[in-house]
């Protein structure tokens, strides 16, 4: 069986063997293709092909992917379609996978792979029906708590518990909800179907994670004669990846129309800044989250790699006038006025900017920095977790971009009128 986990210590091995030219080689390209495509938009089978059923080489396996990952991480954010596509995908051919091996294997050797990333107790039944997991008893009731369950195969039957924590991240990831696990003592109770379900959301999880990480460290890079090679060279998987997430997705997730911001359609993190912060939070609030905001948001760049503001700003005064005023009045209602004691931060609010460190913010500057992707909520929870105030809305998103675009066309489809 191929290894099913991109991440596994096998997989960083093979990895760490082959860096260079064999991962960027045609064999490599083209099965990093057949992975991507082998799941046709709109269906719900995961039924793998024969070109990866029987598919043996795990090297060229293992390399496909992680080119996969390093040209998402070089031409796209990390919000884009391409990485929603990727994570898609990916996840699909995990569960298909270790799917496929079922009667090939038997339970406790798909469990056995299983175990790398939850810690999985197995049951043992009871002459009364039910079944101990170690110190904790489920009765028959309890087993079968969801009547749909009842005669169907081996596959769903309640055969193994995980601590409902180790399921915390496809919670917050909006892939599980709460309510739908089924907890005894502290336990989720879990079907073999259960157990390939959450493994393959959870591996996508970590991909999405992964390419975030390397997005980040490229962007820093950029300007590189490394990094601008790697990116050229990945350029036709990057392509391939637009024209997969093209026939798959209408729109694009934080492709909106560039227009004068609208402050009604900022999410709560933002609108809790412009409104003013108080020390602790301040530098990462002002120069941080809503510099990269406010300049994506009003910029509304359609393409990433290696984005600069000039691209698609053309007007000077949108700068000087619009963005570096919003900021610097934020900036002024805080407690205590940020450049009160902080002047310095204007360098860095520039530099955000990609205007590089200079006390001028002038568009022709554009390039001289990287322009900060705006961070996703996730890293706000982290870096600034009084930030976090969600509404209703924020439930279904993961960055604060994609809650600004997303409200523009919804009011705007109510209207008819364009941004």
């Amino acid at each position: 069986m191929l290894i099913i986990n991109p991440f596994s210590p096998e997989s960083e091995r093979i990895v760490k063997k082959h860096q260079g030219e064999k991962i960027l080689s045609r064999e490599i390209f083209e099965h990093a293709k057949r992975i991507l495509d082998w799941k046709k938009p709109g269906t719900k089978k995961n039924v793998l092909p024969k070109t990866l059923l029987e598919f043996r080489d795990e090297e060229v396996d293992v390399l496909a992917q992680r080119l996969i990952f390093l040209a998402t991480a070089l031409h796209f954010t990390p919000y884009s379609n391409e990485l929603r596509i990727l994570k898609e995908r990916l996840g699909a051919l995990i569960k298909a996978r270790l799917t496929s091996k079922i009667g090939e294997l038997t339970q406790g050797e798909i469990v056995g792979v299983i175990l790398d990333r939850f810690n999985v107790i197995v049951g043992t039944p009871t002459v009364d029906g039910g079944m101990r997991f170690g110190e904790v008893f489920v009765n028959k009731n309890e087993l079968f708590a969801n009547s749909q369950l009842r005669g169907l195969g081996d596959f769903w039957k309640v055969k193994y518990v995980v601590n409902w924590r180790e399921l915390v991240r496809i919670i917050r990831a909006r892939e599980l909800r709460f309510t739908d696990l089924y907890i005894v003592d502290g336990f989720a109770l879990l079907s073999l179907n259960d157990l390939i379900d959450y493994y393959s959301i959870l591996l996508s999880i970590d991909i999405g994670d992964f390419v975030n990480g390397r997005f980040e460290e490229f962007q820093k890079k950029r300007t590189s004669e490394t990094i601008k090679k790697l990116a050229d060279e990945t350029s036709e998987l990057g392509n391939f990846l637009t024209e997969l997430a093209g026939k798959s997705y209408k729109s694009t997730i934080l492709q909106g129309k560039a227009g004068r911001l609208r402050e009604e359609n900022f999410p709560p993190c933002i609108k809790y800044i412009i409104a003013g912060v108080e020390t602790g939070s301040r530098n990462y609030s002002i120069s941080v989250l809503l510099t990269s905001f406010l300049s994506y948001a009003r910029a509304a760049p359609q393409k990433v790699q290696n984005p600069k503001l000039s691209d698609y700003i053309k007007d000077p005064k949108v700068v000087s006038e619009e963005l570096i005023v919003m900021i610097y009045e934020a900036a002024a209602r805080c407690t205590p006025p940020l450049f009160a004691d902080q002047p310095g931060e204007k360098l860095n609010i520039n530099y955000h900017l990609g205007l590089g460190l200079t006390s001028q913010p002038r568009l022709e500057n554009s390039g001289n920095s990287n322009w900060y992707f705006p961070p996703n909520c996730e890293k706000i929870r982290r870096e600034a977790p009084g930030l976090c105030r969600p509404d209703d809305k924020c439930r279904q998103i993961r960055n604060p971009l994609t809650y600004y675009f997303s409200k523009s066309k919804d009011k705007n489809k109510g209207t008819g009128e364009e941004e």
